[in-house]
Parts: C-alpha cells; structure tokens; sequence
C-alpha cells in the first residue's frame, strides 16, 4: 500500500538543511571543514550540500562551509575522510568528532590487544604442540628401537650375522 502525504507535504520543506536525510532538531549551524590538499579536489568537485561554500588557501588545501541542521550526520561524512580532514567550527562539532576518535582509537587499540594475546597464546600453544610431537616421535623411535631390538634377539644367529 502507497504511502499517504499531507496535500501541502514538501520534501524540501521537511529536510530543510538535514545534511543528507536526517532532520534533527535545533537551530540551523554554519559549520567549517578544512580538508588537506590530499583530498581537497574530491571535496570541491561534489555538491554536498545546497548551502555549500568552497575557499582554495594558498597551500592547496580548502574550507568547506555550509549551514546544516544537525550536526550527527555531517559527522559521519566528515569521519569519512580521517585525518584528512579538520573541524573548525562549531566547537560542538569538533569536539564530536574527537569524540568519536577517540572511541574508535580505543575499539582498534582492544582489538589490537586481544589479536597480540591470541597471537601469542596460538604461538605457546604451537610451539608446545610441536614439542609434544616431537616427543612423541621420538618416544615412538624409542619404542621401535626396543621392538627392533627384541626381535632382533628372537631372530636365528644365522640371520642376525646376514644384517
């Protein structure tokens, strides 16, 4: 079943200045992004958003300004580009996204240490199993060496001088 909108429903009216889907409550913000001159050109060749400003500095590099309402959204797509890119303003945005930095730093930092403690652990546990095996190798040498040994006393002299 289609969906039903008001008569005077306007998409444009409803997003307002959402970044891409996401209304989100409170005032519209202007916000700034510098981005390196690594990843400035992507940056400048795609109509982001409807209020979009682009300034090129002198080294390559350049601000991105727009106004949005809200700002989780813009933040995802700012996260995108790492340490390519640099919150000026507003402060609420820039500390969000050394917030989420920081939390992501942390997720790689306890992965990475589980991954070095299972590392190791697999790496005592294969070096045991390989000692075991070769215990055991070595256990079975010792065993075929007695057997040998014993079927060697069984044998007839005869035999035994011919090996």
């Amino acid at each position: 079943m289609p969906t039903k909108f008001p008569r005077n429903f306007s998409l444009d009216r409803y997003l307002g200045n959402a970044w891409h889907l996401i209304p989100e409550s409170g005032p519209d913000q202007v916000i700034q992004v510098r981005f390196s001159k690594k990843v400035a050109r992507n940056v400048a060749e795609v109509n982001w958003h409807k209020t979009q400003q682009i300034d090129w500095n002198d080294d390559g590099t350049l601000v991105f300004s727009a106004k949005v309402k809200g700002l989780s959204e813009v933040s995802w797509w700012i996260l995108g580009y790492g340490d390519q890119a640099e919150v000026v303003k507003p402060t609420a945005l820039r500390k969000m996204i050394a917030t989420h930095a920081s939390q992501i730093a942390a997720k790689i930092r306890e992965r990475l240490t589980h991954l070095n403690h299972d590392s190791l652990l697999n790496v005592f546990q294969l070096r045991r199993h390989r000692r075991q095996r070769k215990i055991d190798s070595i256990a079975a040498l010792l065993r075929l060496a007695a057997l040998a040994g014993a079927n060697r006393r069984c044998l007839p002299r005869s035999r035994q001088q011919r090996r």
